[in-house]
């Protein structure tokens, strides 16, 4: 994963010590319900598009960023769906630099479902539902977490 130069920096003045970071992402449904997930390059896992937040970034724009960083998407409206933290958000980069996220997660129904790829981030994208993720697809923790309360919000909002 590409680091900002902002983190670069970060990560100059502290060394590998836990660096505590805001970061936002999205849980983007197509109109069938299905979300967008993204298989990571780092980690081989698959997970909702997001990432940290730059100097004098909004949440909201730090997810649209991110987003069409990764996927090439422009999104329509975004709900925000909470914020999370704690253990299940701490990632391990390899060579001892573990950062802990706070993520503020947006949801929102795409206009489109055609996706472009940062290849050099993200190796493949899909489209799926509560019960694929339950049978077939491995998530890093923090998706245990994010992942209902956004299937929970699409239930709530489309098909109530």
């Amino acid at each position: 994963m590409p680091w900002s130069k902002y983190m670069s920096d970060i990560r100059q003045l502290i060394g590998d010590r836990l660096l505590l970071t805001p970061a936002a992402g999205a849980s983007i449904f197509d109109k069938d319900g299905r979300v967008l997930l993204l298989r990571h390059a780092h980690d081989g896992l698959w997970a909702t598009p997001g990432g940290g937040m730059e100097p004098g970034e909004s949440p909201e724009a730090a997810a649209r960023r991110e987003v069409y960083e990764e996927a090439g998407l422009n999104l329509p409206q975004l709900d925000l769906i909470g914020g999370f933290g704690g253990s299940d958000f701490e990632v391990n980069y390899g060579g001892g630099a573990i950062t802990a996220y706070a993520v503020f997660m947006y949801a929102c129904v795409a206009e489109s479902s055609e996706i472009s790829l940062q290849r050099d981030e993200v190796t493949e994208s899909g489209w799926f539902t509560e019960s694929d993720l339950r049978e077939t697809l491995r998530v890093p923790s923090d998706m245990n977490q994010i992942l209902p309360v956004a299937f929970a919000w699409y239930q709530r909002v489309h098909c109530a």
